[in-house]
């Protein structure tokens, strides 16, 4: 990778439309970065798509609002980072819950933390943002 920090972004509607384009981003950030390795790619990619999915399929408006989604890709050196942000969105279950799981929480959340070094949640503003991180297994 370069000395210059690539950063990718996608905004849009929840849409399937959205997600494709999300997956032309991580597309365009392999051919910028050729040398992460095969087991990175895989786990990043499988997790970015799994949170924008979930995004998608789960986040809920504010009352009044209209809801947007951000992704940010922010690759350096020794970590693959993405950011998913919920404009506009209701706090997730998450949120409101102390044990850090929603009763409802299916496999998507377990398969994220164990294919990323760490996901982080917060609220921010009026938007839920998941912060995705993976240290490089490739360098």
């Amino acid at each position: 990778m370069s000395g210059a920090a690539v950063v990718l972004r996608a905004s849009g509607k929840q849409s399937e439309a959205f997600l494709t384009r999300v997956e032309g981003l991580l597309e365009r950030l392999w051919h910028d970065d050729p040398w992460a390795g095969l087991a990175d790619r895989t786990a990043f990619e499988i997790a970015v798509i799994e949170a924008v999915s979930n995004s998608i399929r789960h986040a809920l408006p504010a009352p009044g609002r209209s809801m947007v989604l951000e992704v940010e890709l922010r690759p350096s050196y020794r970590r693959l980072e993405a950011e998913v942000r919920e404009v506009g969105a209701e706090p997730t279950p998450l949120a409101r819950h102390d044990s850090g799981v929603a009763p409802d929480a299916g496999r998507g959340m377990a398969m994220l933390k164990q294919l990323m070094t760490d996901v982080r949640y917060e609220r921010a503003d009026d938007a839920n943002v998941w912060t995705l991180g993976r240290d490089r297994t490739d360098i």
